[in-house]
């Protein structure tokens, strides 16, 4: 029952989100996102916007009312098992400990979040990609280079940041699958917030191991179907 609600809850927080995110800007025509300029070659095969005036929106709003949802929903559980000393945290109780206000705190200036997949027909070495990432960059704006890797990862990995703590655009190239994966965030982060909520985050990583893991009981159907499978057909993971 608790969960139904929840669920409820969370629909109509995201529907009337919407509407509020969808009412701020009445004007036609799509939103160009944010600049990332990539190797030329590419075609772009994967592409996620996110904007204050959209999908940020309505996670911003509806973020702090589900997390109050669950925050009651644990205390609740936590009354009702208080007697048993020996039972292992719930889900909703281990939810409840990552603070996801904080979190949303943290990350409040982020104005726009834009990710990329870009598929090459020709091979870049490491050293021309990371180049090419260099020289894409600079034509965006006051960029200074945070990190590079040509030998920890199997390809190149690069992270740029802006100055005033404007935002960061990163980079990750795979030659064996000439995919690029890049990635831009407009806007502040409040580093001091966001690292204070990543350490408490982590304290919580043995109540995860503790969670139990539902196994769905075999009721010897699978155990047919798997024996009607014809010995010659292959499957696929996509």
């Amino acid at each position: 029952m608790r969960r139904s609600l929840i669920v409820l809850l969370a629909v109509c927080t995201l529907a009337a989100a919407s509407a509020c995110c969808i009412a701020a800007d009445t004007a036609q025509g799509l939103v160009t996102p944010p600049s990332i300029y990539t190797p030329f070659g590419g075609r772009v095969v994967t592409e996620i916007n996110f904007s204050d005036t959209d999908v940020l929106c309505i996670i911003r709003q509806a973020v702090p009312a589900i997390s109050e949802a669950v925050a009651g929903s644990a205390a609740q559980k936590q009354v009702i098992s208080t007697e048993d000393e020996s039972q292992e945290p719930s889900a909703l109780a281990v939810l409840d400990s990552l603070d996801l206000n904080t979190f949303m705190d943290a990350l409040a200036g982020i104005k726009n979040i834009r990710l990329v997949g870009v598929k090459y027909g020709r091979k870049l070495t490491v050293t021309q990609a990371l180049a090419e990432f260099n020289a894409g960059v600079a034509k965006t704006g006051r960029f200074s280079k945070v990190a590079s890797d040509l030998g920890s990862f199997p390809g190149v990995f690069a992270l740029y940041a802006e100055e005033n703590n404007a935002g960061y655009i990163g980079f990750a190239y795979e030659p064996s699958t000439r995919m690029l994966y890049a990635g831009r965030i407009v806007g502040s982060v409040d580093v001091p917030k966001l690292a204070k909520w990543a350490v408490n985050a982590a304290k919580i990583i043995p109540d995860l191991k503790k969670l139990p893991i539902p196994v769905p009981e075999n009721t010897g159907d699978d155990d047919a179907e798997v024996d009607n499978v014809p010995a010659n057909l292959e499957l696929h993971h996509q």
